[in-house]
């Protein structure tokens, strides 16, 4: 499951729920400068930016570029974006940024960042994700990713994060691990669930761990797990025929006594499978 809420999704929803292009009065401009060190190195830059409004529409944006060189081979470039748009519905802002970095020897970083945020009559949404990667000068590695996203809107609220790594040694030790969690609350009522899981090469280690929780009524109804695709549904009597089991573990119950068709597992399956389509 990934959340990527980038600038140029942002900007489509903007003219999506604002209802329109911004028109009208605009402004904007560009500069660019440079300068040398009598030591070798150097720095370039440039940017530019621009907007307009008009009848309650409106928008601006703009980009930039840097660039220095070191006087021993090193360099560095970093670029990025920003940007921002309103209308009588609501409004959406993002930004992406891009980093790299070579260095003597072989050493080089790279890094990329997006974020984005949009709030209109139904709610609003945040988001973001950044990988990055670097290599050392005797063989050594490194990547990670971070992504996460929230909604609320007059129905609930619904959370998701996640991170990665995996990083190698100059004598061959690896390492790997991963994390993950999201969280949903509505007026059916509340569910959360997260896991984790790492290895490593050089002393043989592993591990992982997995965990649900969830509140509320006693059945969902319409809006249970079943609906929203997380397994397949029972027959009709529901626990006269058994069906596959879920990928979290045990086979769901029958119905209890009290005539609640959802068992408490059902609600984490739920929230499982709403934000796997998030």
């Amino acid at each position: 499951m990934k959340i990527r809420l980038t600038l140029a999704i942002l900007s489509l929803g903007a003219s999506l729920f604002c209802g329109g292009p911004a028109r009208g009065r605009g402004f904007g401009g560009s500069s660019s400068r440079s300068a040398y060190s009598s030591r070798g190195g150097s720095y370039s830059g440039s940017r530019s930016y621009g907007g307009s409004s008009r009848g309650g529409y409106g928008g601006a944006g703009g980009s930039y570029n840097r660039s220095y060189e070191g006087s021993h081979g090193g360099s560095v470039d970093t670029s990025g974006t920003r940007g921002v748009a309103y209308g009588p519905n609501g409004a959406a802002a993002g930004s992406t940024r891009d980093v790299s970095a070579t260095g003597p020897n072989g050493r080089s970083y790279n890094s990329q960042e997006e974020r984005g945020a949009a709030s209109g009559p139904y709610g609003s949404t945040a988001g973001g994700s950044r990988s990055t990667s670097a290599t050392g000068a005797y063989g050594q590695s490194y990547s990670g990713e971070r992504q996460g996203g929230a909604m609320a809107g007059p129905n609930g609220a619904t959370a998701y994060g996640s991170r990665s790594m995996g990083a190698t040694g100059a004598y061959g030790q690896f390492y790997s691990g991963e994390r993950q969690g999201g969280a949903m609350a509505n007026p059916y009522g509340s569910a959360a669930y997260g896991s984790r899981s790492m290895s490593a090469y050089g002393q043989s280690y592993s591990a992982q761990r997995y965990g649900t929780a969830a509140t509320g009524v006693g059945g969902y109804g319409m809006y249970g797990a079943n609906a929203a695709g997380a397994y397949p549904p029972p027959s009709l009597g529901y626990g006269g025929q058994p069906y596959p089991a879920p990928g979290y573990g045990g086979q769901p119950d029958a119905s209890p006594t009290d005539g609640s068709p959802t068992p408490l597992l059902d609600r984490a399956a739920y929230l499982r499978a709403r934000l796997r389509g998030f």
